[in-house]
């Protein structure tokens, strides 16, 4: 059943609970602003859909390596899900920038390895790398 409105028909048609598209008929979840078959706007949310910020892409990670003092000249490699994505030498830094969604973040050097899982939701992300003689640390900061 469609619903008219001073002759203009709106974008959604309800039977029971759920929603379906007025054009084609197809069932599309109450939050849609759009139907996921036509693409037609389904006008009661197109509204609500507009009025919300947009959530950033990407993440971009701040990450240092702590300055130590024993004279470590070694150079780690950053790694993102394996793949290389640049190197930190004794007290620098880089930035890398990510698709937001769960990422391996490595540091690399011969066969030392250190790892941690990341979550990115967007923004800006720093994390402190250190080296020294109880091992390698990774913490968010």
């Amino acid at each position: 059943m469609s619903v008219r409105a001073r002759g203009m028909q709106t974008a959604l048609s309800r039977k029971g609970y759920q929603m379906f598209c007025y054009k084609c008929g197809f069932e599309v979840p109450d939050d849609a602003a759009f139907c996921s078959k036509c693409g037609t706007p389904l006008a009661s949310n197109v509204a609500s859909a507009a009025t919300q910020p947009a959530q950033p892409a990407n993440t971009i990670l701040h990450i240092t390596r702590k300055k130590n003092f024993n004279g470590s000249a070694l150079v780690f490699e950053v790694q993102i899900d394996g793949a290389p994505r640049g190197v930190l030498k004794n007290g620098g830094s880089c930035d890398i920038d990510v698709p937001n969604g769960s990422h391996l973040l490595t540091f690399k050097h011969g066969r030392d390895i250190a790892s941690s899982n990341l979550v990115c939701n967007g923004g800006d992300m720093n994390i402190e790398f250190a080296t020294g003689f109880m091992g390698m640390q990774i913490t968010q900061i």
